[in-house]
């Protein structure tokens, strides 16, 4: 009865490997993980993974505008309200659609998918006049805190091949369901985010109001 101590001595009569034997230095790669819950069923996704020698694989950094946005990245765009933020948006997105230099910067040329949530009048106006081409415009109520939204917009990034999609702004997209002081709630937004450039090889652009 008791614990059983299984001490020097009684390794030594069972026949524990000498230190340094290949008995020891193979004994370690053949014990097995034993694990002790079960995964549940159906769980999604399968998580890819990689090795040290991929590394040598990775594609370095691929600008959308060089050196202020990369590809596929999360950009936040944030200014105080009536400091022209849209202006300098719509100059973007013409910047991009026709591949022209933006602010002295090489662009890559893309399509591009403007989700308007707020001024949609006026928008459509300073839109309809320049005549924007390669461009693709969303009014429809969309919300980043759901992850179905974001399923919707990827859908439709993909079909029109989208290098660049600007949400405006970051308070239309989280209303009634986020807000926009919580931690909690920006980190899940920047989640989603980072999944919809995931699922479409675009870069997002999300713009904010300062002062909230």
């Amino acid at each position: 009865r008791g614990i059983r101590k299984d001490g020097p001595d009684r390794l030594a009569k069972r026949g524990a490997p000498e230190h340094g034997s290949e008995e020891e230095s193979s004994s370690v790669d053949e014990l097995e993980p034993q694990p002790m819950l079960p995964i549940p069923h159906g769980v999604t996704p399968d998580i890819p993974c990689i090795t040290s020698d991929d590394f040598a694989e990775v594609v370095p950094v691929r600008w959308l505008i060089y050196e202020l946005m990369a590809v596929m990245a999360v950009v936040l765009w944030w200014g105080a309200p009536q400091s022209g933020k849209t202006f300098a948006l719509i100059n973007i997105l013409f910047c991009v659609a026709l591949g022209l230099p933006w602010a002295g910067r090489v662009v890559e040329r893309g399509n591009v998918l403007y989700v308007c949530l707020e001024g949609h009048t006026g928008f459509k106006v300073r839109v309809r006049v320049a005549e924007v081409e390669r461009a693709q415009f969303v009014d429809w109520p969309v919300n980043l805190m759901r992850l179905e939204h974001i399923h919707a917009l990827a859908k439709v990034a993909r079909k029109y091949r989208i290098k660049l999609i600007i949400i405006d702004t970051l308070s239309a997209s989280i209303a009634g369901e986020g807000d926009d002081s919580s931690n909690k709630d920006m980190a899940r937004l920047i989640h989603h985010a980072s999944l919809l450039a995931r699922m479409t090889g675009a870069t997002v652009l999300i713009t904010h109001h300062t002062g909230r």
